[in-house]
């Protein structure tokens, strides 16, 4: 054969894999299925799906186009205890009857389509019939049939309370004085709920790759959601009511734990309060006044030269006997703890991290250094059991001098500039991953390497408050909005962000009263007051270089109503 022909036939065999190849592919028709126990799988024309029945409400979907699955783990998805009850399974010849006590999967063969159904046959759910589940590359998508369900949940989210007619995106940013439609924002939780005919019903997306929620923008025919890269891998919780459907999915990630009295009073907090006689007299000031507060914050400007878990020597000379002081008024400090961690040979969190090789790197395995509020700075690898054990044995120094509130910030992770290059490394338990993968989790965890020092050290509940999280952050830490805006638009946004929250199972939610970004008019100051009255979480906060924002910032007539 002459080279002129091998090349033409290579060249048309190239072409004809990339044309396989390009666009979508799907599941295809079911071939042969197999099971054990309450674990069933389901070998199909181009792909494999796992379908675990987890509990009578609680059905879990995996769907992979690799001749096994990966291993089994997750961050969020709590330890299950599989039933040891077997479903009733019927085949019907063109589908598969899977049958709980509450719960009815239909599983049509040919293509391979998952319908579900309550225990009187009502649909609940069901794949659109055209597309089901599928995979572009690394990408991964599943697809089902729309109706006139309306959407709630997925966490931190704008716009209206109900999600439907909208895309959203889970990729934790940081934002500053984000607008009311902006997306994504800090948090990422890939699960929502929703209501076919008065029939509730919950999805959790287990999946920490950047993904994507469509319900219904555009399209009339479907609901999506899906992730760059990673498992299709999702719960599928029954209700009938969305209560029940919230509880299970909290049985699933977890719950809040009991948190201290204190954190549930007024506090307030500033860009920044300092130096010493400063935080004293807002102190004093609210005892004389006889306004009732619990906490003060420290923001970054307590630190020497922004590093974590160092005062600074002229702003707070003695930090212990000033706590003690306030602790005698009857107030708790807490103070804002950002992940990166100064490039400084003379610095000891930096010289105890370099030896315990706690630090994110790159492929070639020098570490990744970003710039933020110290400057150039090492990041903890928080996928790292040891290097979330060292991180939380950090918080003793601040802990014996008296601090009893913890403020992670910043780690979405967020440096100037944007964020982590999708080349950093990352333990992840052992297994290795790139930020890609490690991103959306990364505030999850660093609250996680928090809570769990901070527990170790206090015999007393830990207060922990994150900007960025992930399913299950409410485990570790509370969480607010972000750098909200001090206007009327933003007032009303954080109610329905904070109900979002708590109806994606983050029970311990506020924002920054008053507005974080601009300066309120004393009417929208009182009225943000009133309202953060009613918010579990309730902090006044506000940016550098802008006017007072205390109680009674605003005149005797305010301050009386505040």
């Amino acid at each position: 054969m002459n080279k002129s022909i091998l090349c033409l036939l290579l060249f048309s065999l190239l072409i004809a894999v990339k044309t396989q190849s390009a666009g979508y592919q799907f599941i295809g028709d079911l071939k042969n299925y197999t099971q054990q126990q309450n674990i069933m799988t389901f070998r199909c024309t181009n792909a494999q799906v796992q379908i675990t029945i987890l509990a009578d409400d609680l059905f879990r979907i995996k769907m992979t186009n690799n001749k096994v699955f990966p291993e089994d783990y997750s961050y969020s998805v709590l330890p299950i205890k599989k039933s040891p009850l077997v479903a009733l399974i019927i085949d019907q010849g063109d589908k598969i009857k899977i049958s709980s006590a509450e719960l009815i999967l239909m599983v049509n063969k040919s293509p391979f389509r998952l319908a579900f159904y309550d225990s009187k046959g009502n649909l609940i759910c069901k794949d659109h019939d055209a597309y089901g589940m599928g995979w572009n590359g690394t990408k991964v998508c599943c697809w089902k049939e729309l109706h006139d369900e309306p959407f709630y949940g997925l966490g931190e989210k704008t716009r209206g309370l109900n999600k439907r007619g909208n895309v959203y995106t889970m990729w934790n940013s940081d934002i500053p004085g984000y607008t009311s439609v902006q997306d994504p924002l800090y948090q990422s939780h890939p699960f929502f709920l929703s209501l076919y005919q008065g029939r509730g019903f919950g999805i959790y997306f287990d999946n920490s790759y950047r993904s994507q929620f469509n319900l219904g923008a555009g399209t009339d025919q479907f609901f999506s959601f899906g992730a760059d890269d990673g498992l299709m891998d999702y719960y599928f919780i029954c209700g009938p009511s969305l209560k029940k459907v919230l509880e299970r999915y909290g049985e699933l990630v977890g719950v809040m734990p009991l948190p201290p009295k204190w954190s549930l009073g007024y506090q307030q907090c500033r860009w920044s309060y300092y130096p010493e006689n400063e935080v004293m007299a807002l102190a004093n000031k609210f005892r004389d006044k006889e306004i009732p507060c619990d906490v003060i914050y420290l923001d970054i400007h307590y630190m020497d030269g922004y590093r974590v878990f160092t005062w600074h020597p002229e702003r707070f000379p003695q930090p212990k006997k000033m706590l003690d002081e306030l602790k005698n008024l009857g107030f708790k400090i807490a103070v804002i703890i950002d992940p990166g961690i100064k490039v400084d040979p003379n610095y000891w969190v930096y010289q105890e991290g370099i030896k315990g090789d706690y630090f994110c790197k790159y492929p070639d395995g020098s570490q990744y250094r970003g710039q933020v509020w110290p400057g150039w700075c090492y990041f903890p690898d928080f996928s790292k059991p040891g290097g979330r054990d060292w991180f939380g044995s950090l918080y003793k120094g601040i802990i014996d001098a008296g601090v009893q509130g913890f403020w992670n910030d910043m780690n979405e992770p967020a440096t100037w500039g944007g964020t982590f290059p999708d080349i950093v490394q990352f333990d992840d338990e052992g297994r290795g991953a790139d930020h890609l993968k490690m991103h959306n989790l990364y505030g999850f965890l660093m609250a996680k390497a928090t809570y769990n020092g901070v527990k170790k050290l206090r015999s007393e509940r830990p207060f922990v408050l994150t900007r960025a999280g992930f399913a299950g952050v409410q485990r570790y830490s509370a969480v607010w909005t972000g750098d909200n805006v001090a206007s009327w638009e933003h007032l009303k946004l954080s109610v329905n962000m904070c109900l979002g929250l708590g109806m994606s199972g983050v029970a311990f939610c506020g924002m920054d009263v008053g507005g974080f970004m601009g300066a309120p008019t004393p009417d929208l100051y009182t009225r943000w007051i009133q309202l953060g009255s009613f918010t579990p979480l309730f902090r006044t906060h506000t940016c550098i270089n802008t006017p007072d924002q205390e109680p009674w910032s605003f005149g005797d007539e305010h301050e009386a109503i505040n």
